[in-house]
């Protein structure tokens, strides 16, 4: 059985990332913190690349696109996904490569949660 590009690209950003770079709240309820967005630097976005290199060409069109679906691209959303500046100028020279025009550049605003 095949796995998604959402899924595939869903792996390997739980894989990789490092959740101190993450956007993050805490609860005056329950006193706990949470992780509102991922975010990925250059370093973790050079790690998930060098995986999706490893697939096959459709599915590395596929995984960036999913990716790319993923980053908060009009407002910051709890869920969502940020990438820092050093890791798109790495994202998208990998798909020009694979001849993609995909935009991973998103909201640097993390999302406002009250609780």
């Amino acid at each position: 059985m095949a796995i998604s590009p959402t899924t595939t690209a869903t792996n390997l950003i739980q894989k990789f990332n490092v959740s101190r770079n993450d956007n993050k709240a805490f609860s005056g309820w329950t006193m706990q913190e949470w992780t509102t967005r991922t975010v990925l630097g250059a370093a973790e976005s050079r790690k998930i690349l060098a995986e999706i290199k490893k697939l096959p060409v459709s599915q590395q069109k596929s995984v960036l696109r999913a990716i790319a679906g993923r980053v908060d691209k009009e407002f910051a959303s709890v869920g969502g996904l940020y990438i820092q500046p050093g890791g798109v100028t790495l994202f998208e020279k990998a798909a020009a490569k694979l001849g993609l025009k995909t935009q991973f550049d998103g909201v640097a605003q993390p999302p406002m949660v009250m609780g």
